[in-house]
């Protein structure tokens, strides 16, 4: 038998379904070509191998697909090939065609030339962007993995462009926009960089402005090792401020439109910038700075805060929270109500050996924080412990100058110039600058003794 190949044509084959349900769409495709035995059109029942090479002759084949007992009339060969969806990666591929008559024991005629397999013009000319809905259930609508050391997906933007270079919209319940999986120990699941005023990962929910708002996450990043959620760049993981995230326990985080202390007070429903949770090895979050890179802080699974610097803070004093028996306000001097129980009161007795001191107006820092949340809501004062504190004074005693040690007056909430020789146990501090008129606030410096 003499074979040879006439004409041939690669085409992907596009299955129509019907619109009342949707198949996916193999990577099988529809091999069409003619061929001539003995001289003339062929017909009868043929057995086909189509081999698949990288090069286009000589070499192994990479994978060889049997089509036997293939009906051809007037020398027109139909049929689908599938060398599966893994094997197009994106180098070039040869197809080897090999026929002999159905049912015969005889060894494969192999036709030449291979045929390389070239790209559809319909995906050449596929126009951009691109937009498509796929119903894949719980599979990804769209995957790539890369080796060692690559990079699965990229996007480049030119530069001040004010669109995402990748963006993923996820519909329905529980679904994920982008994901990112890193296998080893030191992989990023998802690395964004930007510049200027650019953002780096931005996720947004449609359940709410905030980490869970109504069960739904902006950006979410788990590592048992590595990074959950690692930013790079003038704003790292978008929120307010410029911040850089670090999670090594595990990162919830969200974009959120106004930050705390813009909408404290209003009545607004004030959302975390960032919220990190479930922390099982490692540190919830850790920072570092210089090069070579040296952690400057970091908080640990329990909680603990650890910082290389300092603690600088708005506030000028040291506060806690305490209970109180009745109605208090910044820079009102309290004493400890010993009729009503544990708690404090507004100082009403000069000299009083029962103060405790000022209610601070703006401390720095804040202990007994457990508190704040529903007991500050109840008039729950702030009691400053250390620093410097505005007061409430009179000059009751006398004027007061910078320097006077300061105790209770009998004036409600307010302090006056302390007595030659105070007792001990009802000095509040120590006056930083004087009282200009009959009464006023001045700032102390809070030293009880």
């Amino acid at each position: 038998m003499r074979t040879s190949i006439s004409m041939l044509v690669m085409t992907f084959m596009l299955s129509i379904v019907g619109a009342v349900s949707a198949q996916q769409l193999g990577s099988g495709f529809t091999y069409q070509g003619t061929f001539a035995d003995n001289g003339a059109p062929a017909n009868g029942s043929y057995d086909f191998e189509f081999a698949l090479y990288s090069v286009a002759s000589g070499g192994d084949a990479a994978q060889t697909v049997s089509q036997p007992n293939v009906a051809v009339m007037g020398g027109l060969i139909n049929t689908m090939i599938d060398f599966g969806a893994a094997t197009y990666d994106g180098a070039v591929k040869f197809v080897e065609v090999r026929v002999r008559p159905a049912g015969s024991a005889d060894a494969y005629v192999v036709q030449t030339p291979r045929q390389a397999l070239t790209g559809v013009p319909y995906a050449l000319g596929l126009p951009m962007p691109f937009q498509r809905s796929v119903h894949t259930g719980a599979e990804p609508a769209f995957q790539i993995s890369a080796a060692d050391g690559g990079t699965s997906i990229e996007g480049v933007n030119p530069t001040n462009s004010l669109f995402p270079a990748i963006h993923g919209l996820a519909l329905g319940v529980g679904g994920i926009a982008v994901k990112g999986t890193a296998t080893s120990n030191t992989g990023v699941g998802v690395t964004g960089q930007a510049s200027n005023a650019g953002t780096g990962v931005l996720g947004t929910s449609g359940g709410g402005i905030g980490v869970n708002g109504t069960g739904s996450t902006g950006v979410r990043g788990s590592s048992n090792a590595g990074d959950g959620v690692r930013g790079l760049g003038v704003i790292g993981v978008h929120g307010v401020g410029n911040t850089g995230v670090w999670a090594e326990g595990g990162l919830l985080a969200t974009d959120q439109i106004s930050d705390n202390a813009s909408c404290a007070g209003t009545g607004q429903s004030c959302q975390s910038v960032v919220t990190i949770r479930n922390a099982i090895i490692g540190n919830l979050i850790l920072a570092s700075s210089g090069t070579p890179s040296t952690d400057v802080f970091r908080v640990n699974g329990n909680g603990s805060v650890f910082t290389n610097g300092d603690y600088v803070a708005g506030g000028a004093d040291v506060a806690e929270y305490v209970p109180a028996t009745e109605s208090l306000e910044p820079g009102d001097v309290a004493e400890i109500d010993a009729v009503n129980g544990k708690g404090l009161r507004m100082s009403s007795r000069a000299n009083s050996a029962a103060v405790a001191g000022v209610v601070s107006t703006r401390p720095g820092l804040t202990l007994n924080g457990s508190m704040s949340e529903h007991e500050a809501q109840k008039g729950m004062p702030r009691l400053a412990l250390v620093g410097r504190v505005p007061v409430k004074t009179t000059n009751e005693n006398g004027a007061i100058h910078a320097g006077d040690l300061l105790v209770s007056s009998s004036r409600p909430g307010h302090a006056m110039r302390a007595p030659e020789s105070p007792r001990a146990g009802t000095v509040i501090g120590k006056a930083m600058e004087p009282l200009e008129g009959h009464s006023g606030v001045i700032e102390m410096l809070v030293m009880l003794r």
